[in-house]
Order: C-alpha cells, then structure tokens, then sequence
C-alpha cells in the first residue's frame, strides 16, 4: 500500500466496554423492531 503503514510503537487504543453494550442493545432492539415489525405484517395480509 504506497508504504503508508502505522508505526509499530503506536498504540490503538480500544472502546470502553460501557460503549459496546449500547452497541449491543442497539442490534438487539432493532432486531426485536424488525422482527415484530414483519410479523405484524404478515398478520396484516394473512387475512
């Protein structure tokens, strides 16, 4: 890659934990959205 890399002695600092459980919260929730979502529709135009 044209020799543009990172220094070996730089760090790259990780998120806190505190940030990836909102992360996670925010798949699980929108996943149960989706899923209630679809299935309210498929009750919809079953009928």
């Amino acid at each position: 890659m044209h020799g543009k890399s990172l220094p070996e002695d730089v760090v790259v600092e990780e998120l806190p934990d505190s940030w990836w459980y909102k992360v996670y919260a925010g798949v699980v929730l929108n996943t149960v959205i989706v899923i209630a979502l679809l299935w309210a529709f498929s009750r919809y135009f079953s009928n």
